[in-house]
Order: structure tokens, then sequence, then C-alpha cells
């Protein structure tokens, strides 16, 4: 599991959620998502981490007034172009909702 890099891409995604929940600054929280989402092809059998952490830069940038559009187009890239993993319907179900919300 370690050898593709996979587990460092959950680490900076639970990372990000963390610093997320604990009101950090968005630019700290944003590097580590940011992070696990450039590390997904490192491994291409857990294409789950890549995409729920582009869903969470998605809501943390749409969050700000100067990033919407940033935002949309992360959480846009995870409806288009993540199939196959596990919890797709969940997520996707949250994407539809953030996209509603932020538009």
């Amino acid at each position: 599991m370690g050898e593709c890099g996979e587990l460092d891409g959950l680490r900076h995604l639970i990372w990000g959620a963390l610093l997320d929940t604990l009101a950090q600054p968005p630019p700290a929280t944003a590097r580590h998502l940011r992070r696990s989402v450039a590390l997904g092809p490192a491994c291409p059998d857990e294409p789950c981490i890549p995409a729920f952490a582009l869903y969470e830069l998605g809501v943390l940038l749409c969050s700000q007034e100067e990033s919407v559009e940033e935002g949309r187009k992360c959480l846009e890239e995870v409806r288009d172009n993540y199939r196959g993993y596990d919890f797709e319907n969940r997520l996707s179900v949250r994407v539809h909702a953030a996209l509603r919300n932020f538009s």
C-alpha cells in the first residue's frame, strides 16, 4: 500500500481536513489538500483520495469570495473526471449540492 505513495496523499487529505475543522488559515489547509490531489497519480488504484481532497479544496475555495471560480472548477473536476472509486455516490451527492449552493 505505501509503495505507490497513496498514504502520503491520505496523510495530506487528513491534515487538510483537520486544519479546516480547526479553522486554520485557508492557505495552510489548501496547501495540504493540493498536495493530496497532486499525489493522486502516484497510485491510480486509490482514486478516492484525490477525489475527496479535490472536493474539500473546492468547498474551501468557494467559501472565500476571491476564489469562488477556482473552487467551482475543482468541484466540476471531481464531478467530471473521477469514476469508479469507493464512496463515489456519496461524494457525487455532496459535489452536486455544493455546486448548487455556490452558484
